[in-house]
Formats: structure tokens, C-alpha cells, sequence
């Protein structure tokens, strides 16, 4: 009878099917942007964590760390986002070394098996160059920057609601290639709430014998 006042949340229905996430707001806003005189080519080479912090843990040292390791990957997708690839043309930065190396395995195949002396233009065009750097990264996560909660016991059966807010905070910088002048920075922080409920129920059975 009182493992039938606990309430258990459904499990959620699960296919086989892959399924696409859903745009974020940011996404829509970015998609919605007016289109430019003309798109910047840009460069991307590292967006990184620079907080250095792990994952908070109960059970004692974590060494998954506390920010996305990623942050690259996200800042190339929303600046292809923004105006639906109208604003920027993102060249390949962050891994370029393995761009480079698939270019002069091309050179060299054409050379050996076609009799190539040069460079052929119509297969293996110039390289884009980008006119701006943006660099920048995660600088701060300030963890349980409020924190609180309630919770209540009587004869093994209660539960707790504990919420917290942890500040995120990033940082980047457009850089000219031309001149290497700083042109824009910015410095955004983003605050994450999180709740917590957990109930429990504890029971002894009579001793036997």
C-alpha cells in the first residue's frame, strides 16, 4: 500500500528510427537573419574550453570535464546558421593538416598514373583563404552560483527538491588577417537552472524466527 502513493514517471516510447532534433530558438533567430551585402569568409581554428574544470561528482573524482569539449563544432554550425549560409563562408581550419595531406595525395596520384607536372587548376583549384580569424573559447562555469531546496522524511517514506544555477560565460574575438587588428570582441554569459526531485520509501521486515 505505501509502495502505491510513490509515483513512478512513464517510460518514455523509443524507436528504432533516428530522429532529428528539433531547431532551438537561437537556431530559428539565426536562420531568420536579414541577408548580407556580401557573405565573409571566415576561419575557425580552435573554440576551446578554457575553465579547465571537471564534472562534479558524489562518488569522488570525475574526469569527464564540466563544458563540452566541442565548442569548435558549435560555433562552425551557428555561423553556417546564421542566414541559412548567407552571412559567412566557414573554410576548414581546425583540421586542416588532414585537408592538406588529402591534397597532395591527389597531386601526387595525378603525377604518377596521369603524367602530371603541375598543379592542374581544374582538379585541384586554390585553397579559400579566409579575411577573418574568430577565436575565443568558454572562459568561465561558475558552478551553484544559487542553490537551495526543501525536503521532508517521516518513517523511512519523503522526498527532496534541491535546485541550482550554474553561470556559463564565453568569449570571442573577430581578428583581421589582413593587418591582425582586433576588430569586435564580445562577451556573453548564459545562466543554466537545474531541479532535482527524488523521493524514497525504506522498510524493514520483522525479524523471523
Amino acid at each position: 500500500m505505501l509502495a502505491a502513493c510513490s509515483t513512478i514517471p512513464p517510460v518514455p516510447e523509443t524507436s528504432g528510427a533516428a530522429v532529428y532534433p528539433r531547431a532551438t530558438p537561437t537556431q530559428l533567430a539565426l536562420n531568420d537573419l536579414p541577408p548580407p551585402t556580401e557573405p565573409i569568409a571566415v576561419a575557425v581554428y580552435n573554440f576551446s574550453d578554457q575553465t579547465g574544470q571537471f564534472r562534479a561528482s558524489s562518488n569522488g573524482q570525475t574526469l569527464s570535464r564540466a563544458v563540452s569539449q566541442g565548442g569548435t563544432s558549435i560555433l562552425v554550425r551557428a555561423l553556417q546558421d546564421a542566414g541559412n549560409r548567407r552571412w559567412f563562408t566557414v573554410v576548414e581550419r581546425e583540421q586542416i593538416r588532414n585537408l592538406l595531406n588529402e591534397r597532395q595525395i591527389i597531386t601526387d596520384m595525378r603525377q604518377r598514373y596521369l603524367g602530371e607536372t603541375g598543379v592542374n587548376p581544374q582538379a585541384l583549384p586554390a585553397l579559400l583563404f579566409a579575411g577573418v580569424l574568430l577565436e575565443g573559447g568558454v572562459v568561465s562555469y561558475d558552478t551553484n552560483t544559487v542553490t537551495g531546496g526543501i525536503g521532508a522524511t517521516l518513517l523511512g517514506i519523503g522526498g527532496q527538491t534541491q535546485y541550482r544555477q550554474d553561470t556559463v560565460t564565453v568569449y570571442l574575438r573577430a581578428v583581421s588577417v589582413r593587418t591582425g587588428e582586433v576588430l569586435n570582441s564580445v562577451t556573453a554569459s548564459k545562466t543554466i537552472s537545474s531541479i532535482a526531485v527524488d523521493t524514497n520509501l525504506f522498510a524493514t521486515s520483522p525479524p523471523t524466527g
